[in-house]
């Protein structure tokens, strides 16, 4: 069974098994609310992919989800080169046309960012978005609402705060284009080479380092790191 049609499984929900759903979402809440709270990153996205190794442990087709042709090394390259090739020269434009200040963050600072928000974060993060979309019900929708939960713009409503909306509405629609870039994994039917979940993790690793490096803003809006 191919990847998309695992994707439509879920919007047939007495097909999904109860308690991977249950864990899932709840494997996802726990990490939002820590997140809300300021836990230190990196115990939390050990104890995040601790949780997710066991929802996929108890997914009844787990080689669905390690087990697709986009994560073996020859087919990983080529979206890691041109995404990150298509990015830079994104970034350089935008640079020029804008001059972003750069950070005013030490490089020692920024190089721990860079490691936290341009490498573990993206790896994780659309890992699981991988996995959700096999594991939750309507997995496009509610894989990118959980998803745009771990952020803590928005994360903030489980201390008792208002999230950013403006924020919300913006990770909402990134969460989804990369659920398309996801889609479009090599393999599938009108699949890419240059796309699938390994493309996803580049792009966002990209995006988060961009923002860590330069002060970036949309109409005086800060944008935030994923």
């Amino acid at each position: 069974m191919t990847f998309r049609q695992s994707v439509r499984e879920t919007f047939r929900p007495r097909l999904m098994k109860k308690r991977t759903t249950i864990l899932t979402a709840l494997t996802s809440l726990l990490l939002s609310m820590g997140i809300a709270r300021q836990t230190d990153p990196v115990l939390l996205y050990a104890f995040f992919l601790s949780l997710l190794g066991l929802t996929i442990s108890l997914y009844p087709f787990p080689e669905r989800i390690y087990g697709h042709p986009a994560w073996r090394l020859d087919h990983a390259w080529l979206p890691i080169l041109s995404m990150l090739g298509g990015s830079l020269l994104l970034f350089a434009l935008l640079i020029g046309l804008r001059g972003f200040p750069v950070s005013p963050a030490t490089s020692q600072e920024k190089v721990g960012l860079l490691f936290l928000l341009a490498i573990i974060v993206p790896s994780v993060e659309e890992f699981a978005r991988w996995t959700w979309l096999h594991t939750l019900p309507y997995s496009p929708v509610t894989s990118t609402l959980f998803w745009v939960l771990l952020h803590p713009a928005v994360a903030v409503i489980f201390a008792g705060k208002a999230p950013d909306l403006a924020f919300l509405a913006f990770a909402m629609l990134f969460g989804l284009a990369m659920t398309w870039v996801m889609w479009m994994a090599p393999g599938e039917k009108g699949g890419s080479r240059f796309l699938g979940p390994v493309a996803a993790i580049t792009l966002h690793g990209a995006y988060n380092a961009f923002v860590v490096l330069w002060v970036v803003s949309v109409s005086g809006v800060p944008l935030h790191a994923f």
